[in-house]
């Protein structure tokens, strides 16, 4: 059985339980690098060790994401005490750019989706099944 050393640990452990540095993230790598300057490409790192070093990383990486939340909390409790708008209406900003096309289509379709259309249109087709439209 092939046995080789664990660079953080010094366990010498089977090399199924061993990974190369070269097969590890670089962020995690460069982890290991700030503690270990010396681990390279070739030495191994134990499983145990390795999920160590995955742990400060998402540690980490938990940290850099709170701070961004943070920030963005911050300009919205500023927004809050000048009483600015968090948000635009996009509807009234993307509306100017439409084509006279556009803005007809849209005419149409929300009188085609209103209740007047459909009042008018069920009376219309009442009428004709009665047979008062004769075409």
């Amino acid at each position: 059985m092939n046995t080789a050393t664990c660079y953080i640990s010094k366990k010498k452990l089977p090399v199924a339980e061993l990974y190369k540095g070269r097969f590890l993230k670089k962020e995690i790598l460069d982890l290991i690098k700030k503690t270990f300057p010396d681990f390279n490409d070739d030495e191994y790192i134990s499983i145990e060790s390795l999920n160590e070093y995955r742990k400060k990383y998402m540690a980490t990486l938990l940290k850099q994401e709170n701070a961004e939340i943070s920030e963005m909390g911050q300009q919205v409790i500023e927004s809050i005490a000048k009483n600015e708008l968090l948000s635009k209406d996009l509807e009234e900003e993307l509306s100017k750019d439409l084509t006279r096309g556009q803005r007809v289509a849209d005419r149409i379709a929300s009188f085609g989706g209103s209740w007047t259309f459909i009042g008018f249109f069920f009376l219309f087709l009442l009428l004709w099944m009665c047979g008062i439209f004769l075409f």
